[in-house]
């Protein structure tokens, strides 16, 4: 099965009826796919822009069922190159809840930066205090002038009930770097 949908419309679907219907879609899908011996593996597109370019962004939700383990990958295409990946072990037990679960909840958010510009000195200690952590040696000046003109979006992936916080692509390094934790 494949879901796409705009960036800019996903906030509203969530908080809407709109999200009773995505819902039913998945969970139409995974009853299909079961009924007919298929193995289980669904992907979902996010178009946005992560970046501080004008060109559109896709991100990529694999969700599939290996040995009786859900995985989620995450890839993030641009131009027909992968720009990022990640792989993660989403649930070790099979049911049927944990996949309608995971195909529900498993898209990443999307967030504007300007949405946290009161909090932004902290923003700038999270990232610059991740990029340290990770043993990059980087000016702080340097990475908040980085944020001030950065134009694209921040992300949050991974597991609905763990994800570590929102994350910015910090294109010098080519990586995702820490933006806010609640």
């Amino acid at each position: 099965m494949l879901f796409a949908c705009n960036y800019h419309t996903t906030q509203e679907s969530i908080t809407s009826d709109n999200d009773t219907v995505q819902k039913n879609i998945f969970q139409d899908s995974i009853v299909q796919q079961q009924s007919q011996n298929v193995h289980f593996d669904t992907t979902m597109y996010l178009l946005c822009s992560i970046e501080s370019d004008i060109e559109i962004d896709t991100i990529s939700t694999q969700v599939y069922l290996k040995s009786d383990t859900i995985y989620i990958f995450y890839k993030w295409i641009k131009n027909n190159d992968t720009i990022w990946s990640e792989n993660l072990k989403y649930f070790t037990e099979f049911e049927q809840e944990w996949i309608t679960y995971s195909i529900n909840h498993s898209l990443p958010n999307i967030y504007n930066i300007s949405d946290f510009q009161d909090l932004w000195s902290i923003c700038v200690d999270f990232g610059y205090n991740d990029l340290k952590h990770r043993g990059y040696a980087i000016d702080k000046e340097i990475y908040k002038q980085y944020l001030l003109n950065h134009k694209g979006c921040l992300i949050e992936w991974g597991h609905p009930e763990s994800r570590e916080g929102l994350f910015v692509w910090y294109e010098p390094l080519r990586i995702f770097v820490l933006f806010y934790q609640p």
